[in-house]
């Protein structure tokens, strides 16, 4: 079958394990213990909300664990009319992506909203579709834990910041958000989220006149001055990119240098291989992603996107 070549865009997480043990739990192999321990997709299957016990879910079909990495594919299953996803492959414990793709028919029971793919080395996790799929990625690995291991320890996910060709973090002044993000819909009816995450983390060290209103921000360009510290400007520049698109925001330096949000992140883009019935070829994946991974350990990635 003739092939044809796809791209795939990759992010570079960090896996910060939620614990005061002074040994932290693994999350490679931790996560396939648990996979593994699963008779079928079924039993690893989260609904989104427990009161639709047929409505969306999220699911780990696949999983591969070799030499200390783990390689697997993300998915979310919605219910609908026109399905591509048979009820049977959920009594499989192993759901090959590619059959995802091939098979469809009267005895199905939804449609894949989209695929992902990810790999964990260590406390590296490299994931495609990363912007949309970090968080409700993140909630599935910690219900995985919570639920399906003896340990009380959980995780979270940032983004891994580049040590190079960006701006260093100690060098950053401020921080501008467009005023399309913040006029738009969706900001607004989450403002207060973003005001508690995002506007006191970083404006208590602005002085503000007393009767500031954090209400009246959301309608106007923001420029965050930034005085604090290197790991404290980390962690609000990670919460403000897991919420903001990168085009949105703006970072100057003190010379006065400009890069947006991307600027941060490490990425890549992968070409693949897809056969020309659209099926992925995963063994070229996993190996580029498992380079990605490696070099990230190393500190030695570069952005390519």
């Amino acid at each position: 079958m003739a092939k044809t070549k796809d791209k795939i865009k990759v992010t570079v997480l960090e896996v910060f394990i939620d614990t005061d043990n002074p040994e932290p739990l693994r999350l490679a192999p931790e996560l396939n213990n648990i996979l593994d321990k699963t008779d079928t997709a079924n039993d690893r299957k989260m609904l989104l909300n427990e009161n639709e016990p047929e409505g969306d879910c999220d699911l780990i079909p696949s999983f591969k664990y070799q030499n200390n990495h783990l390689f697997g594919t993300f998915i979310r299953l919605r219910p609908g009319e026109e399905t591509v996803f048979p009820a049977s492959f959920l009594d499989k414990k192993i759901i090959d992506i590619n059959d995802i793709i091939k098979e469809s028919g009267e005895n199905s029971i939804g449609t894949v909203q989209e695929t992902v793919f990810f790999l964990i080395k260590d406390n590296i996790l490299v994931m495609s579709d990363a912007y949309f799929n970090m968080k409700p990625f993140e909630t599935y690995l910690k219900w995985l834990l919570e639920n399906f291991s003896n340990t009380t320890q959980s995780c979270k996910l940032n983004y891994k910041m580049k040590t190079a060709d960006a701006i260093p973090l100690k060098d950053v002044r401020s921080i501008k958000i467009g005023e399309n993000y913040l006029s738009s819909p969706a900001i607004q009816s989450d403002s207060q989220k973003l005001k508690i995450k995002i506007f006191k983390d970083f404006l208590k060290d602005v002085k503000l006149p007393q009767d500031f209103a954090y209400e009246d921000v959301i309608d106007a360009v923001l420029t965050l001055k930034v005085k604090k510290k290197i790991v404290a400007r980390e962690k609000a520049l990670n919460t403000l990119l897991r919420i903001v698109d990168d085009e949105a925001i703006t970072i100057t330096d003190r010379k006065g240098k400009k890069v947006d949000g991307s600027g941060f992140k490490i990425t890549e883009v992968y070409k693949i291989e897809k056969s020309e019935g659209g099926y992925y070829n995963e063994v070229d994946i996993k190996h580029q992603m498992y380079d990605t991974a490696r070099r990230a350990l190393d500190e030695k990635v570069a952005d390519q996107g």
